[in-house]
Parts: structure tokens; C-alpha cells; sequence
């Protein structure tokens, strides 16, 4: 495998660069771009991914020289200048997993690089930045995790330097804070401080201490009321009245979950009529939710608005349409073809959308071939991807193998990745090949999601 192709599947997260591995008779050819991997941060979106410690640490540890990438990872740490809080999470986890499987070397740097960060915001005379101030908080979270003696430590040196200095900002550990409180209990996390001095506790609770932070808070036992569903008249009068556009959608949409065929059918002949243009497009995002009860080649007459916004929406009401389903793609391979490469993604989306909810035989290559063919970034690409993965799931059907496959190889994020599986299982196009590589994937959901599958094809 060529090393560039191995770092974007490891990157990526894919199973298949940790099967490669296991079966490459020489793993440390490819050390740096492993190397590259743990030390920089390859993910699409981390914030929704998470770390990908644990299946980093499963490359590193298939290559045999563990040793190699630790002290990669130590110096590259050491040396902190342009490092985002993502890397660094990233590599303080890895080397956590080296800590679990005894090796010294990390264990102590770990807590060398704790009692840094410590001096560092509480000796210097300047306020710190926030990079430096949250990836204390993250180092923290992860060392606490790891050993409680950590989180012992900490309430007891930022409490003692807050006592003396109760107006500084230097420290921002709410989340460290409540956060293992909720996972420990609080009974338990005073019962560990014990031996700390009152007046330290105290001063590192005023200073972050909420009780009702969203992480420590506790969910009402009493379930919320159902919000009330609207008559037709109600509807009427709050469309003519003076609320705001996003409660007039609200209880648009509201009505349309409840209402009857009749009411249904009062709308869309209300719609078809109105002259207020916001007002019609807010009557047509009742069918959204709703088949469109009328015959539907009046839908179509309504694109010669010429709207962009009109179109959007008429689409999504297109997915829902079982007549004229041809008339539906031709419609929207029209739309996609006098788009500019560079076209709003939104449009396109609803488009795709319309189109997939109605496709057959050989559409996954027009499919295929609209977005080779695109000029947008990886987000409005990615936005795209997920916009079809979640109509074949609305729709599901066993054409869609082509362009499923198609999509689970260019996603790059893990989170969204689990989802195209999910869609390719329900379409019935999931194959023994992908799912055993997703065995092996960055996602733990992915990995749990393909061992049950594979366990009941056996």
C-alpha cells in the first residue's frame, strides 16, 4: 500500500489501516505517518468523535516498537508550540494507555507535565491565555480519570493558591470539577479530600462549584407536559397574527403531526391560494411532515416562482409524493445540472434528496457522478453525504449498494460513518467485507454495531 493511501485510511479512522497493519510484514515502513497520526489532529470533527487514543495505541502496538512512539509522542508533547487542545488530549491519552500497560517512562512524565502546567498558571504574573488554561483542565480530566490522586492534588494546590489569591482567574475547572462529581459522587469526592485542608476545599469551591451545572443537575422526576395540538383555526389565527416566523413554523408543524386527512386537504388548497409568500412557505412545511394530499403536479407549477427557497422546500415535500415520481427526478436532476459547481450545498441537498427517495436500477451512478462533479469542501461535502445516507434510511432499498459504498469510503468522519453502515444495513447492501472491517474502526459504536451483525449472519 502506498504510504500516502495508508495515512489517509489511518487518519480517517478506517479498520482497514489497522488490518493492513496486522498483516504487513513490515509495520515500521509506515512509522511516520503512524507517527503523524497520534502526534497531529487527523479527525474531521473531534468535538463529536472524541480521541482516537485507543485505536492509535492498537497501531502503534501492532508495529511491535512501542518504545519508538513514545518517545515521539513525549517530545512532540515537551515541545508544545502549535499544538491545538485536541492534540494534546489526544497524545495525553495515548500516553494514559502506556501508563495502564506499565510502562514508567509515561507515568512519569505525565505527572512532570502536570506539576508544569500547574506552575505555569500559578507563578505567572499575566493572565493566561485560554489555550493554556483549558488544556490543564483537559489534562486534568484525563489524569483524574486515570488515578483519583490527580483529582486529590488539584483541589488541594488551586485551593491553596485561590486562598491566597481569592479574586484570581488564572484557573477554569468547572468542568473538571463537576464532572467528577457527577461520575464519583459527591459523597465519595469528599471523602478523597479528606485530609485536604478545609480552607483549600472551600476556596476551589467557590471557585467551581455549581449545583446546577448541567452535568451534576438532576432531570425533574416528572415527565413535561405535551405541548397542545393546534385546531385548523388556531393555525389560521396564529398565521395572520403576530408571532414570529419560527413560532408560526412550530405550530405549523405542530398541526400537521395531528391533524386529519380533511384538515390536511383544507390546508394545502389554502396554500395553493395564498399570495403572501412567506406565508406559503410556511403552510408548505406542513407536507414535509405530511404526504401533500392533492394531486401533486400542482406542486410542481410552483417552481416557476423561481425562489431558491421555494425550490429547497418543495423538494423535501417531493420526498413524500408517491405519483409523478418520475416527473420528481427529472425535476431535480434539472435543478442539479444548472447548479453551479460552487452552488448552495442547502439546495443541493434537497435536491439529492428528493432525488434518492425516488430512486431506481442504475440511479446511484447519475448520483455518483453529481458529486464527482461538485466543486465544494470536505463540510459542504460531508453535509451532502449525510443528507443521502439519511434518505436512503427514510427510504431504503437495495439499489442503493453502489452509492452507499461509494459515500462509506469517502467519509472521514467516524460519527457520521457509523450512520452510513446503519443505512447500508437497513437497505440490505451491508457486505461481510465492510462489516469486518468495521470491526476494527476508530468509532467504538461502529465496532460494537458490526461484531452483533456479524454474530448473527454466523
Amino acid at each position: 500500500m502506498k504510504k500516502s493511501d495508508f495515512r489517509q485510511l489511518l487518519g480517517s479512522g478506517y479498520g482497514s489501516a489497522l488490518i493492513f497493519l496486522k498483516n504487513c510484514n513490515a509495520p515500521m515502513e509506515y512509522a511516520r505517518q503512524i507517527e503523524y497520526c497520534c502526534t497531529h489532529n487527523t479527525c474531521f470533527d473531534m468535538q463529536c468523535e472524541g480521541d482516537r487514543a485507543d485505536y492509535l495505541f492498537e497501531a502503534i502496538c501492532l508495529t511491535g516498537q512501542e518504545s519508538y512512539f513514545l518517545e515521539s509522542i513525549m517530545r512532540r508533547l515537551e515541545n508544545e508550540r502549535n499544538l491545538d487542545d485536541w492534540e494534546c488530549q489526544q497524545m495525553i491519552s495515548i500516553l494514559v494507555l502506556y501508563r495502564r500497560k506499565g510502562y514508567p517512562a509515561a507515568t512519569e512524565f505525565l505527572d512532570r507535565l502536570y506539576e508544569r502546567k500547574l506552575s505555569e498558571l500559578s507563578t505567572g504574573k499575566k493572565h493566561p491565555n485560554r489555550y493554556r488554561r483549558d488544556g490543564f483542565e483537559n489534562l486534568c480530566t484525563v489524569l483524574s480519570d486515570e488515578d483519583e490522586s490527580y483529582f486529590v492534588r488539584t483541589v488541594k494546590n488551586v485551593g491553596k493558591y485561590l486562598t491566597e489569591y481569592p479574586d484570581s482567574d488564572m484557573f477554569s475547572l468547572e468542568y473538571f470539577y463537576m464532572r467528577f462529581l457527577r461520575d464519583k459522587g459527591k459523597e465519595y469526592s469528599r471523602k478523597l479530600l479528606k485530609d485536604v485542608p478545609r480552607e483549600y476545599v472551600k476556596a476551589f469551591d467557590n471557585a467551581f462549584y455549581d449545583p446546577e451545572h448541567f452535568l451534576f443537575g438532576r432531570y425533574p422526576k416528572n415527565k413535561p407536559q405535551k405541548r397542545p395540538r393546534p385546531s385548523f383555526d388556531r393555525l389560521i389565527e396564529c398565521l395572520n397574527g403576530d408571532d414570529d416566523t419560527g413560532q408560526k413554523r412550530l405550530t405549523t408543524r405542530l398541526f400537521a403531526i395531528a391533524a386529519d386527512e380533511t384538515d390536511m386537504k383544507r390546508l394545502a388548497e389554502l396554500m395553493l391560494s395564498e399570495k403572501d409568500g412567506e406565508k406559503q412557505l410556511i403552510m408548505l412545511g406542513a407536507f414535509i411532515f405530511r404526504p401533500f394530499p392533492l394531486d401533486s403536479g400542482k406542486l410542481f407549477r410552483m417552481f416557476e416562482s423561481g425562489s431558491e427557497e421555494m425550490r429547497e422546500k418543495l423538494f423535501y415535500v417531493m420526498c413524500n409524493i408517491t405519483d409523478n415520481e418520475e416527473l420528481v427526478k427529472k425535476y431535480a436532476a434539472e435543478e442539479l445540472s444548472k447548479l453551479p459547481k460552487n452552488a448552495d450545498s442547502e439546495l443541493m441537498a434537497a435536491a439529492l434528496s428528493a432525488y434518492v427517495s425516488k430512486v431506481k436500477g442504475q440511479d446511484a451512478k447519475y448520483l455518483i457522478s453529481v458529486l464527482e462533479n461538485t466543486n465544494f469542501d470536505e463540510h459542504q461535502l460531508h453535509m451532502l453525504y449525510g443528507e443521502i445516507e439519511k434518505a436512503f434510511r427514510r427510504y431504503p432499498t437495495r439499489k442503493a449498494k453502489e452509492i452507499l459504498a461509494y459515500i462509506y469510503s469517502r467519509m472521514s468522519c467516524t460519527f457520521c460513518r457509523y450512520y452510513v453502515i446503519k443505512a447500508m444495513s437497513k437497505c440490505r447492501c451491508l457486505s461481510d467485507s465492510i462489516l469486518e472491517e468495521a470491526r476494527y474502526d476508530a468509532n467504538p459504536d461502529t465496532r460494537a454495531y458490526a461484531e452483533k451483525l456479524l454474530a448473527r449472519r454466523k
